[in-house]
């Protein structure tokens, strides 16, 4: 792959997981299809100017998403 092809955009989308509740579900479950599955999710954490909206992400992560997945 040429240098030049390797964008920010490029990383953002074949790295990361950013989406809303159904996007960050459908991401997932295209990474456990293509992987076979995975034992463990770690999440990133920066220190954010919104506290409040982190700890709704966090809850939102653990209580709508991860119980969403297969399990091994």
């Amino acid at each position: 792959m040429p240098d030049e092809d390797i964008t920010l955009e490029y990383l953002l989308k074949t790295l990361c997981i950013i989406g809303d509740r159904d996007e960050c579900l459908r991401q997932l479950q295209l990474l456990w299809d293509k992987t076979g599955g995975f034992g463990t999710l770690l999440m990133i954490a920066h220190d954010w100017d919104d506290k409040a909206k982190w700890l709704h992400c966090m809850e939102t992560l653990a209580t709508e998403v991860v119980p969403e997945l297969p399990t091994v």
